[in-house]
């Protein structure tokens, strides 16, 4: 193993020289392809750095190797968070303490190579802002991009949780219910929750398929001291565990480790003299041999990295109960983020006396566990599979079962049929002495058949002076050229006498048909009476059900335009009480006038 601590990675101003104090680097992330280094620090701005004088010592040393790359300089707080987005790397989130922003940068390949303002640094990158993001109400404290981008998650000192959409950067969700400060947060890697650790000493799961609270995890956190800047927390590559920081067991400052099947945490790695301030899973999984295990099939294991206020870091491996390699009193103050490189075999973790730490595995971890190895650990909890909702019963289950089963209602698919052919049938009704003149009625309600409406071309003209007129058609159809469809009720037809439907026949027909049922139209919707009021004349029965006096224009199978309102707003002149006109003579004082009478003893004049 290999620390080195490049001192030309700083914040400071360089006018200041050696003896200018080096502002605190709170947090620090590596491209997806390893060539570049973000910091964000006290100073407000954010820089991006050249890896390769860091993993080569030649480059160091070579004045054609650019250093620093690019200085940002947006921000009017102390950058707190600095998170490059996965895969390609194509834009870095940034946030700070004083403007409550979230900054997401993006490279212009297109730009020359310029001087920063107000300095005598140069940008051989330039690094413009292409959204600023705009919902927390304090201190952004730690940012996360979801594995495949969908999602960039963001917390604050505010106690608010946004989900924003990873290409739009939209807002897709506010979460309020941290009851103190979220200091950190980290994506499920199989991408079915977002874990976030706050002050309110709980570690809450939240499920990203309604954005519901999954568990809440307080167990290790009960005695958890409140001093810590962050609770960087982070997930295993194969989803299996959450290593939380600022977790107390008895009185040992630890690590909580929590695991996904029972949300359970049992395990703790002890060590460290005073609270954690970050963890951070390695991004590849090792097969790593231990003295037991040289015979037998090698263990596959998971690495994390913890950062504590005792100046150290720490290295462990889930297949042992010690870490496997420890990095003491490496800065003199505390640890506030860590980062592994794309490979998995080196780290850089920065601290607040505005240094950073390379660290190079050697021996500690070579053997790489295959990428498909670890996805297929991530498909056990439905990685790849988008918004899959398990079931969590038997009976949610039996019930899918039933349901899929179940056929569907042939009344419902007759009726469904019978409306699209357009038409619906009459099903038989039984005889009766009434049989002969209830046939002729329905023979010649239903043979009416519906006319299609034709198309009428509008006609277009050109005036003289090159404007065109379109003459404008009538919508509404002549009675010569429509016909209407009546289906009266059977028990309409059923329950009429002979004298009433012959006159029925002779009844002439109405064009104004109503749309609605023709009982429906004549008794209206108000509650009936009941049978004992004196006010309602009975005078004959219809099978069971007791009916009213009928009027004498019931006969008509049509209701007349006296009971149905036309359709049809005709325009009337305005009703006046007085008209007045200057006569047609040459005299022009003459003036007639037509007066309505008061009342009907007087005359009109």
């Amino acid at each position: 193993m290999i620390i080195f601590k490049p001192d030309w990675v700083s914040h400071a101003d360089k006018t200041q020289g050696a003896k200018g104090q080096k502002p605190c680097i709170y947090s620090l992330d590596v491209h997806p392809d390893g060539t570049r280094l973000a910091t964000g620090g006290l100073d407000s701005n954010v820089r991006i750095w050249n890896t390769k004088p860091i993993y080569d010592e030649e480059a160091e040393h070579n004045p054609a190797c650019h250093k620093l790359l690019s200085t940002m300089t947006m921000h009017n707080g102390a950058v707190l968070c600095v998170r490059w987005s996965n895969k390609e790397g194509r834009y870095l989130a940034s946030s700070s303490d004083n403007d409550n922003l979230i900054i997401i940068w993006e490279r212009d390949v297109n730009a020359k190579v310029g001087s920063v303002f107000g300095s005598n640094e140069i940008n051989y990158e330039t690094w413009k802002p292409v959204k600023y993001l705009r919902g927390h109400e304090s201190d952004v404290q730690d940012l996360a991009w979801s594995k495949d981008n969908q999602y960039l998650a963001s917390c604050g000192v505010d106690g608010f949780i946004i989900v924003w959409d990873g290409r739009t950067f939209e807002q897709v969700k506010k979460i309020d219910k941290h009851e103190g400060f979220v200091k950190g947060i980290s994506w499920d890697p199989a991408g079915k929750y977002l874990a976030s650790q706050s002050d309110d000493k709980m570690v809450k799961i939240w499920r990203t398929l309604d954005w519901g609270l999954e568990t809440s995890i307080k167990g290790p956190f009960i005695n958890a001291p409140g001093t810590t800047l962050y609770r960087r927390l982070s997930w295993s590559p194969d989803g299996c565990h959450i290593a939380a920081a600022n977790a107390v067991n008895s009185i040992k400052c630890v690590a909580a480790i929590v695991n996904r099947e029972d949300w359970n945490s049992d395990i703790s790695l002890v060590g460290h003299q005073l609270p954690v301030e970050v963890t951070s899973f390695n991004p590849h999984m090792f097969y790593i041999t231990g003295e037991d295990d040289r015979d037998n099939e090698k263990p596959v294991s998971a690495i994390c990295a913890l950062g504590s206020q005792d100046r150290s870091i720490s290295i462990w491996a889930t297949s042992f109960s010690i870490p496997i390699c420890v990095a003491a009193d490496v800065f003199d103050n505390n640890v506030y983020d860590i980062a592994w490189a794309p490979d998995g075999k080196s780290l850089f973790a920065c601290s607040q006396d505005g240094t950073i730490a390379f660290i190079q595995f050697g021996e500690e971890l070579q053997d790489t566990v295959p990428e498909e190895v670890v996805i297929s650990k991530l498909e056990k909890y439905g990685y790849g599979k988008r918004q899959t909702q398990l079931l969590e019963t038997p009976i949610q289950l039996e019930l899918e079962e039933t349901m899929l089963k179940k056929p569907p209602s042939s009344a419902l698919s007759q009726r469904v049929a019978d409306l699209m052919d357009g038409s619906i049938q009459i099903k038989d009704v039984p005889q009766s002495s009434t049989t002969a003149a209830q046939e002729v009625l329905a023979s010649n309600i239903s043979s009416s058949t519906i006319m299609k409406p034709t198309i009428t071309e509008q006609k277009v003209s050109i005036a003289k002076n090159g404007k065109k007129r379109i003459q404008p058609i009538s919508l509404m159809p002549s009675p010569a050229t429509t016909t209407t469809t009546l289906i009266p009720k059977k028990s309409m037809i059923n329950t009429l006498p002979v004298s009433q439907t012959q006159s029925t026949q002779q009844t002439s027909t109405v064009t104004n048909i109503p749309t609605i049922d023709i009982n429906v139209t004549v008794t209206g919707t108000k509650r009936r009476a009941s049978v004992d009021d004196d006010d309602m004349p009975m005078n004959e029965v219809w099978g069971n059900k007791l009916s009213k006096a009928k009027p004498e224009w019931i006969d008509s199978a049509v209701v007349p335009v006296v009971i149905q309102r036309s359709l049809v707003k005709m325009t009337l002149p305005k009703v006046k009480s007085m008209l007045s006109t200057k006569a047609r003579f040459e005299d022009p004082t003459v003036v007639l006038e037509c007066h309505n009478a008061q009342n009907s003893h007087e005359k009109g004049k």
